[in-house]
């Protein structure tokens, strides 16, 4: 199983070196090694005829699969003998060694959407497509097929990946089709499926590959780099009734192969769609556990291939040789090309309206069936005439196919089933032979290319009905009609009566008769007597079953409510729903039921509960002081602790190291309320504030000075005499920082300019005299790079304070490097003339041997100044910022704050855009001490974060009992409501809002601030910041830079807020200060660019291993070519450079080059510019782009762009091509930590330190850390050793020694200062020990060389100060972080404490840690700023705005100009797609829950401010952010509204008012885990807690057993996760798979989930009758192909499709068909059912198409139409009736009977308009299946950690990840906790409760095993 990276807790345990690493691997143990070759499989496989006949077969078989062998190569079979992990034997059954693998294999179940949305493709396995679509249970395709359903499922599987953004291709391996021999309709359906999506869509469909073992698929995955690919796992218990071993043979193995390619895989099965999303299993080819089995698999290829080979052969054994001989494709090819000629040449044929490949098949596979049963010897003669009669059935089914509408095709056969499905009646026998071989033929048929002359194809999707075929000879049987119905004919209509007799001839003609067959008269033979004698003797009609038959206890309809949100909401949708009369006993049953469990156990359930504000833990140090005078004071100094805490916190955010003061608020005042005095004293207190400032400025002077002439004259000197160049540089940049002085600034960049040139002749001498390679971050030219800058810097900024002389000393430095033109610029830069019109310099005495050679300026500006380009920023202060000059953008913000605007703020990370936030505060502080600010944060790291800093920047007295700041999350609060500054997250934002009592504390908000916005459309809680944005009732700030549309935000939060001031106009409320306006600023221009390179361990230089990435290289040329570059792909200066460069040489050869490539040369782009600025090269860049991109015009030019990509793709592609070659079995994580600090100590060299190191895996995190830890104290202690050997360090430890008897001496006779012999102990310097000798001596002194830490901005005691929270915690984790800072490295993840996270965060940014290793925790706004961002190995949770948030940590503003971006151990088609993918569109969920309408109604029933918390429930209801983009949602929204009050009403939760009753105060209390609430209360009110809880007589403590039960029984409700069915279960300490209830506890929880199912069954059906007024939609959902409704009168006229074309069929596929909105990917929403366009009548808008429907008459049934026959109106008679399911649906018999919520494939089989998602439905299950049968199973772990408290064995047995145990743990410890808090509440009062009782013991008992793993007070 698992190969995890384990290691010890014990410290002498930490590993070495990486390769000590332990690794563990799980894999049970196989048997005895078979033979690599010849190896026969023992799997179930029939053959059907002996060796003989297949002899011809299995050489064809050897040929077609001989390439399998060759691929296995020399190179393959070295790895595979180099394996030590897979030599383990290999059982003889190849076929159960392979699925014990599948099941082994971890898989995660994510959004397979996330990472790949509008990326590059993913690959989808046809046959896998038709398995999965096979086994949907509503899909009837026993009785001849369903082939219509078959491809309406297809499509809207497909539909759920185009309607989210997917891009894919369809692959249909040929040797999978053997599997389906034996099977034809399933045989048929797959052809007919690679058809259908070959000719009707515009998907790719793939049919090339013989197997996946084949070099041309190999080819095909490297040319493609697809994210995935999706398989089934094989199994087809649905499909064929067994599972078929050779089937599951070959999925399992093309999921082994791809793993071992390193190939993703996805399952299809289970897959879960939501608005937004698509959730799935997925398999990570590079987690350890599949790494292992994937190297077990390559290991074994040749068996399996061996295998493979033996399963293809006996497949193909029965029927291949009949089917692809060469006979029978000739004959058959004939065949088809004479019935075209034949049916194309027929006179009718004009009024045939089924020209239609359709038609075709029919004629030629009827000719084909009938002649070859009457060229067969071996066929009796009463059978022909039998074949004769079917035949001519079949012919008239498939021509009514074409004419009668979609619901009279949809037949009831439950009459029937039992005769139908009969194995024992020899004439179903018989009919089931035919539709087989017509099955086979039309098989046979589509293959050929004689197909392919048809124009017309849409037909193809509905080849044959196996129900109307059956119902039509039910129909003939029961009228004894069926004999002879070939001569007879049958009555049919006008219209299609002379067509079907035409038709007829045809077949007849075509025929080779034997004993002229059709002309003898046919007598009762056996089999026709068969036929007639077994008929029913009557046809049940099912026209009555008009609906779905729900249970007893269901009354149908609304008990009446009156309430006004009710009736504002959905008051017109409660018209149109059936009512049910309140006096009605059973309606009366209902509103009583809630006080039963009342009186039974004298519980207060109408008590109002304490919300979970009241319930989370208070940290305030004000409240609930002691009397205790010694316990308030520590108390009191705890609080002063924390508060210098919050304060250094703070402070390293944005604090004194950073310029930022504290400031001081005070209150603004009324002007009017000022005296004279006042104002006189205000201006004296100004004059002297005016004063001090510049006695203040003249006494820096003064200062400065001073120590310019100490670092000039003394340490500058020195430094530069001994050719220290670089530190001399780094002491006179530190003084330029800190100079105010411009004087003295100028003097100190003239010896800047100096030092810099001195520098470069230095090294350009020592290059010339020396082999050493110089190396710095512009390529060996930093010391050029330094002039430049210095003398932008003077002119630029000091240009005032430099004479001429100083231009010529500048100039002259420009001019010795070679650059003419720009020197002379600078000469001439005061009178602003160019240097064409001045005179030249005197360039004849310059020595050019310091000179660049070939380069303009502009070229090294571009290429090697990017990051030090001006750029053009405002240059007037604004007054309301005093610490930077606000860009254009910025001051818009500060007026929306100034004006109390609204605003969306879209700008890129650490652009600058938070400062907006702060200033916002700083207004409300100074308006009043009242108002309230609520900053709003995803995390609770950020939380800390944005609280420290508002305790560091801010001061202000407030009155008695206020603070400045407060927080609350789920965990803790404190000072939540008697604050003004408010940093909460949104969940617990949202209760405070919803919660009834907090009205008036709501009305003082003044502004809600939300951090990091996009997470509206994140996976978990994206609902909540949804209902926060519309139910605020306050101006907001909406902060992000990962939001792809941002207008369709504004324009939907604008819509809310308008609504909202309608609503206070309504109210009478008199308008707010702030206004309802809601503004939109985005800035797109990233402050430092960020350079990207792949880190390649292999290589052998520091240029091997730094592999640059320019963003053209990580396009594919199909992107580049159909869509240019991305809209978000911006270049450094020097990437454009590049480009431009390639495109020059491009064209270098060429006669004619583009006139404009030559405008685009720097040096005549940028002619006369002195310095180029950034928005000069941003202009430059967008010219090279354009001008790229003008080549695809022509021929040429697209040749010679596309060469151009690929040249900047080699390098990359190459170099990471050798790395794989060296590393084709390296685990990529293994592979990282063994080049780790390598990889580190060369990111120290480039000066690219700090270093933030991003891995999704905390255990990961946690395993680098310590092996750097490790190796440097390693390397340290050896070093220590070494030099205590030598005779320097013996001396020094004897120095070290008298050293100490000295100091002691001292100690000990202070009054004496001098030794016995009156020397001074101190006063001998040579004896004393150096300081590097003394880190030698000192064991704990760390060694410069083995550490990655710097003092940084702090100084030894701020360092203490901060690690003393954390330095008495003595847990093994807090010691081995202690060692680990200490080398400069930390680890920083969710799991880790708050006192640990807030230090490692403090110490990073003061610069003391070098590197810290994380998890996504510090993606999310954590101020974090370092040079460099290194990505370590991949994730499937690492997706494009996971990259953008964490890549923006590099580089940030005002810290570096440039930031690097490094992908180590990242396949490179992930790093390409990281680069190239957008964000994905915000899009809306599904706005309610049943929880969340009884909060609101619990909101709008008890509030303090009624009308307010009114308005704040509307606005929420009626402004979901789905209905942005689907408006008919809103119906649905308030039908579900409804439903769910009559639940809660049935439930007892609501009474007739609206009013919570009952334990709804409870339900709400556990809102976060609905359904399990509900289910809850439930048990409760059945007494089930009670009986279960008792205790032994005489015990004060409930047993072990019981809390056992408790926590089982709890586990069932709340700590729900199911585990895949079919993986191997290895059990040890863990039960793994969770007990099932015991027998009363299912029955009361089934009772539950059928008084839900009951009234969401109500919910459909109401759905379902307001669209029954609609037409519903009758065409496929992607392809747009049309068929015939209820609708259709005038057939003929409609049928006419022999006209068309494919012009007509790709009309249909862009037109909008019948009650569909076409998505903008072109399809129709069918699969998600998200409503219908209404025409202007209000019905649906029809569509022309070829099947669509031309309505003349409505409300006409079949009997009344024109040609009505006895056929049809018995078909419409046995019809069945349906307004709930699909049209497609109802097709295999499925009615609103069969609907039911609970079952597994409802969501397929309703109409398109009826939307709903499995998380709407409160039903808990307990018993849960897959689509293919399979059980799946609840994961033990609650119970398990109850049992044997380790988080270790449940990570190894329970298959979770680290993190995600820590999660559910906490989460089930705080249900736990919460439901304890609300017995506690509920409960009797006058005696103990045995249920509150044991929920405590329980609540004790949990959290202290969860403190014993993971330490700490987490409540």
């Amino acid at each position: 199983m698992a190969s995890n990276i384990t290691f010890s807790d014990e410290e002498g345990d930490v590993p070495d070196t990486w390769e000590d690493i332990e690794i563990c691997s799980d894999a049970p143990e196989t048997k005895k090694d078979c033979a690599e070759k010849n190896v026969k499989h023992s799997g179930s496989l029939k053959d059907s005829v002996d060796d003989s006949d297949d002899s011809d077969d299995s050489a064809d078989s050897d040929d077609a699969y001989e390439h399998i062998s060759r691929d296995t190569t020399q190179d393959e079979e070295k790895n595979q003998s180099s394996l030590t992990t897979i030599q383990e034997p290999w059982d003889e059954n190849a076929f159960s060694n392979v699925n014990n693998l599948i099941c082994d294999i971890r898989v995660t179940y994510v959004n397979l959407m996330n990472d790949f949305v509008e990326s590059e493709l993913f690959i989808i396995d046809g046959d896998s497509l038709l398995i999965e679509v096979l086994s949907t249970p509503s899909l009837d395709f026993e009785i001849g097929g369903q082939f219509l359903q078959l491809i309406y499922l297809a499509e809207r599987f497909l539909q759920s990946f185009t309607q989210r953004g997917g891009l894919f291709e369809i692959v249909f391996f040929r040797c999978m089709e053997s599997v389906w021999y034996g099977h034809p309709s399933m045989l048929l359906a797959r052809q007919l499926l690679i058809t259908h999506l070959k000719m009707n869509t515009k998907f790719s469909v793939r049919t090339i590959f013989k197997d996946w073992y084949e070099r041309n698929w190999l080819d095909y995955l490297h040319d493609k780099r697809p994210a995935f690919i999706m398989v089934s796992d094989g199994d087809t218990k649905v499909c064929f009734g067994e599972t078929d071993t050779s089937v599951r043979f070959m999925c399992q193995s093309l999921i082994l192969h791809s793993i071992g390619i390193n190939m993703n895989v996805a399952y299809p099965s289970e897959m879960k769609c939501t608005v937004t999303k698509l959730f799935g299993y997925y398999i990570e080819s590079h987690n350890y556990n599949n790494i292992a089995i994937s190297e077990k698999v390559k290991g074994r290829k040749t068996i399996l291939v061996d295998v493979l080979k033996d399963v293809l052969k006996d497949r193909k054994k029965n029927e291949c040789n009949e089917l692809h001989s060469e006979t029978n494709v000739k004959e058959n090819d004939q065949l088809l090309q004479r019935v075209i000629s034949l049916y194309l040449g027929n006179e009718d044929k004009r009024n045939d309206f089924t020209h239609s490949i359709r038609t075709v098949l029919t004629l030629a596979a009827c000719v084909d069936v009938v002649a070859k049963k009457c060229r067969d010897s071996s066929t009796s003669d009463e059978l022909i005439p039998v074949y004769y009669d079917l035949a001519y059935v079949y012919f008239v089914h498939a021509m009514l196919m074409s004419y009668l509408p979609l619901q009279v095709r949809a037949q009831n056969l439950s009459a029937y089933s039992s005769t139908v499905h009969s194995s024992d009646s020899s004439h179903w026998k018989t009919l089931s032979k035919f539709i087989q071989e017509i099955q086979l033929s039309i098989y046979q048929l589509l293959q050929l290319d004689a197909i392919k002359s048809l124009d017309e194809t849409n037909s193809v999707t509905d080849i044959m009905d196996g129900r109307l075929l059956h119902r039509i000879v039910l129909q003939l049987l029961q009228d004894n009609t069926l004999q002879g119905v070939h001569q007879r004919g049958l009555q049919l209509p006008e219209s299609i009566s002379e067509t079907v007799s035409s038709l007829w001839k045809l077949i007849l003609n075509c025929i080779d008769q034997r004993d002229q067959a059709t002309e003898t008269q046919l007598s009762k033979s056996g089999v026709i007597d068969d036929y007639n004698q077994s008929s029913p003797s009557t046809v049940q009609d099912s026209s009555s079953s008009t609906g779905a038959d729900f249970p007893e206890e269901c009354i149908e309809g609304l008990i009446p409510i009156q309430c006004d949100l009710v009736e504002r909401f959905a008051g017109d949708v409660m018209e149109s729903v059936p009512r049910l009369n309140i006096d009605n006993d059973e309606v009366q049953r209902f509103l009583v039921s809630g006080h039963d469990f009342d009186e039974k156990y004298h519980w207060h359930s109408g008590k109002p509960l304490a919300d979970d504000y009241d319930n989370t833990k208070e940290t305030s140090f004000l409240s609930q002081l002691p009397k205790d005078p010694l316990l308030r004071k520590k108390q009191l100094k705890e609080k002063q602790k924390f508060a210098r805490h919050m304060q250094r916190y703070g402070e390293s955010l944005h604090g004194k190291l950073y310029g930022v003061q504290q400031e001081t608020i005070i209150v603004q005042k009324n002007a009017q309320g000022q005296s004279k005095t006042k104002h006189s004293e205000s201006k004296k207190a100004a004059a002297l504030i005016e004063k001090n400032l510049k006695d203040k400025e003249e006494s820096n002077k003064k200062t400065a000075l001073s120590k310019w002439k100490y670092i000039e004259q003394g340490n500058l000197k020195r430094l530069m005499e001994d050719e220290e160049y670089d530190l001399a540089l780094q002491d006179i940049n530190s003084f330029i920082s800190d100079c105010s002085s411009g004087n003295l600034a100028v003097q100190a960049l003239f010896k800047k300019l100096e030092c810099s040139w001195l520098a470069w002749k230095h090294q350009e001498t020592r290059k010339k005299t020396t082999k050493k390679v110089w190396q710095s971050i512009e390529g060996g030219l930093y010391y050029p790079v330094q002039i430049f800058d210095t003398v932008q810097n003077l002119l630029e900024n000091h240009s005032n304070d430099i004479t001429k002389q100083d231009r010529k000393t500048m100039a002259d430095y420009i001019l010795k490097l070679g650059f003419q033109d720009m020197a002379e610029m600078v000469l001439n830069s005061e009178r602003g003339k160019d240097a064409t019109n001045t005179k030249s310099l005197d360039t004849e005495s310059v020595d050019d041997k310091y000179a660049i050679k070939d380069m303009s300026s502009a070229h090294f500006q571009m290429n090697f100044m990017g990051h030090l380009m001006k750029r053009d920023v405002r240059s007037d202060p604004d007054p309301r910022v005093n610490t930077f000059i606000p860009d254009t953008w910025q001051r818009e913000l500060l007026d929306a704050v100034d004006n109390n605007d609204s605003a969306v703020i879209v700008a890129p990370t650490s652009s600058g855009k938070t400062f907006a936030s702060f200033y916002c505060m700083r207004k409300i502080l100074k308006a009043d001490n009242d108002g309230i600010v609520v900053y709003v944060a995803p995390t609770k790291a950020l939380v800390n974060q944005v609280a420290a800093e508002v305790s560091a920047r801010f001061k202000k007295d407030l009155p008695g009992g206020k603070c400045l700041y407060g927080t609350f999350t789920r965990d803790y609060r404190k000072d939540t409501l008697n604050s003004q500054i408010l940093v909460t997250v949104p969940q617990c934002l949202e209760i405070l809002l919803l919660s009834p009592r907090r009205q008036k504390w709501t009305d003082q908000i003044r502004y809600i601030i939300f951090d990091e916005v996009h997470c509206l459309g994140g996976e978990i809680g994206a609902e909540v910041w949804e209902h926060l944005l519309v139910t605020i009732p306050c101006p907001f700030l909406a902060l992000s830079a990962t939001i792809r549309n941002p207008k369709d935000l504004q324009s939907w939060l604008q819509r809310a807020q308008s609504f909202r001031k309608q609503l206070d106009e309504e109210q009478g409320i008199r308008k707010r200060l702030n206004s309802y306006e809601v503004k939109l600023v985005v800035y797109q221009e990233r402050y430092a660019d960020l350079k990207k390179s792949i880190y390649l361990p292999t290589g052998k230089s520091m240029e091997e291993c730094f592999v640059p990435l320019h963003p053209v290289a990580v396009l594919s040329w199909k992107q580049f070519s159909e869509k240019g570059f991305p809209s978000d792909m911006a270049f450094s200066s020097n990437e454009s450079l590049a480009l431009y460069n390639l495109m020059e040489r491009a064209w270098k050869d060429s006669a004619n080059p583009p006139e404009q490539l030559k405008t685009l040369c720097p040096s005549r782009y940028f002619h006369n510019k002195l310095f180029i600025t950034r928005n000069e090269s941003r202009a430059y860049e967008q010219d090279v782009k354009k001008e790229l991109v003008r080549w695809l015009v022509t021929p040429e030019g697209t040749l010679k762009a596309k060469q151009i990509i690929q040249l900047l793709q080699r390098k990359p592609r190459g170099e990471i091509k050798k790395h794989e070659e060296r590393n084709k079995l390296a685990d990529p994580e293994m592979m990282i930590g063994t080049s780790f600090m390598r990889f580190l100590q060369q990111l120290k060299e480039q000066d690219k330190l700090p270093v933030l190191v991003f891995s999704f895996n905390r255990k990961f995190c946690e395993t680098l850390t310590y092996v750097i830890t490790r190796l440097f104290e390693a390397k340290e202690k050896k070093i220590k050793m070494a030099y205590k050997s030598t005779e320097r360090g013996k001396k020094a430890a004897v120095l070290q020694k008298s050293q100490q008897k000295v100091a002691k001496r001292k100690r000990d006779k202070k009054t004496n200062p001098t030794g016995p012999d009156g020397d001074d102990v101190d006063g001998n310097e040579e004896s004393a020990v150096e300081y590097d000798d003394m880190a030698l001596l000192d064991d704990n002194e760390v060694l410069n060389d083995c550490t990655f830490a710097s003092m940084g901005t702090h100084t030894k005691e701020d360092l203490h100060k901060v690690m003393s929270r954390v330095r008495f915690d003595q847990s093994t984790q807090s010691i081995k972080l202690q060692r680990a800072c200490r080398r400069g490295i930390a680890y920083h993840h969710a799991g880790l404490g708050a006192k640990w996270r807030a230090a490692i965060e403090t110490l990073f940014r003061s610069k003391f840690l070098g590197i810290v290793v994380a998890t996504g925790t510090l993606a999310l706004g954590i101020h974090m700023p370092c040079k460099t961002v290194v990505f370590a190995g991949d994730s499937v949770y690492l997706d494009a705005i996971q990259y953008r948030q964490m890549s923006g940590r590099a580089g940030r503003r005002g810290f570096d100009p440039v930031g690097n971006v490094i992908f180590f151990g990242l396949p490179r088609p992930k790093i390409e797609r990281l680069i190239v993918s957008n964000v994905p569109h915000l899009k809306g969920n599904f706005p309610i829950s049943v929880t969340l309408v009884l909060r609101l109604m619990l909101l709008v029933s008890n509030a303090d401010i009624r009308k307010d918390a009114l308005g704040k429930a509307l606005s929420l209801l009626k402004h979901p952010f789905l209905c942005q983009d689907h408006p008919e949602m809103m119906s649905q929204i308030k039908h579900y509204f409804l439903f769910s009050i009559e639940y809660l009403i049935r439930k007892g939760l609501l009474d007739t008012k609206g009013v919570p009753q009952g334990l709804a105060g409870l339900a709400t209390h556990l809102h976060y885990h609905e359904p399990a609430n509900f289910a809850l209360v439930t048990f409760l009110r059945s007494g089930a807690f009670h009986r279960l809880c008792k205790r032994d007589a005489g015990e004060d403590k409930f047993s072990e057993d019981v809390m056992r039960n408790l926590v089982a029984l709890l586990a069932n409700l709340f700590g729900r996760s199911w585990i895949q069915a079919g993986r191997t279960i290895h059990r040890s300490s863990s039960m793994v798979i969770l007990e099932p209830l015991s027998p009363p506890l299912l029955k009361t929880l089934d009772k539950h989930n059928r008084e839900v199912e009951s009234v969401f069954d109500l919910y459909i059906k109401s759905m379902a009758e307001e669209l029954s007024i609609q037409r519903q939609p009758t065409c496929l959902p992607l392809s747009g192909i049309e068929f015939p409704s209820t609708d259709t009168t005038n057939i003929s006229a409609h049928m006419a499709i022999h006209n068309t074309t494919e012009t007509d069929v790709n009309l249909c596929q862009e037109t909008t068909c019948a009650g569909d909105v076409t998505n903008s990917d072109g399809t129709y929403p069918v699969h998600d059912n998200l409503g219908s366009t209404p025409g202007k009548d209000g019905d649906v808008t029809n569509a022309t198409g070829p099947y669509s429907v031309q309505d003349t008459m409505s409300g006409s049934g079949a009997s009344e139409r024109t040609g009505c026959n006895w056929l049809e109106a018995e078909l419409q008679k046995t019809c069945n009736h349906y307004k709930a399911v699909s049209v497609f649906t109802a097709l295999s018999g499925i009615t609103d009977e069969n609907l039911n919520v609970s079952s597994g494939d409802m969501l397929q089989c309703l109409r398109q308009g009826i939307y709903l998602e499995d998380d709407n439905i409160p039903i808990l299950s307990h018993r849960l299946e897959d689509k293919k049968g399979r059980r799946m199973e609840l994961n033990a772990y609650a119970l398990d950690f109850f049992k044997h408290g380790s988080a270790t064995t449940l990570m190894k047995e329970n298959g979770l990840q680290s993190g995600e145990v820590y999660d559910k743990l906490k989460d089930f410890c705080m249900t736990i906790k919460a439901i304890c808090v609300a017995m506690e509440a509920l409960g009797p009062e006058d005696k103990d409760d045995e249920v509150v009782l044991a929920f405590k013991q329980l609540r004790e008992e949990y959290s202290n095993k969860f403190r014993e793993q993971y330490g700490g007070n987490w409540e």
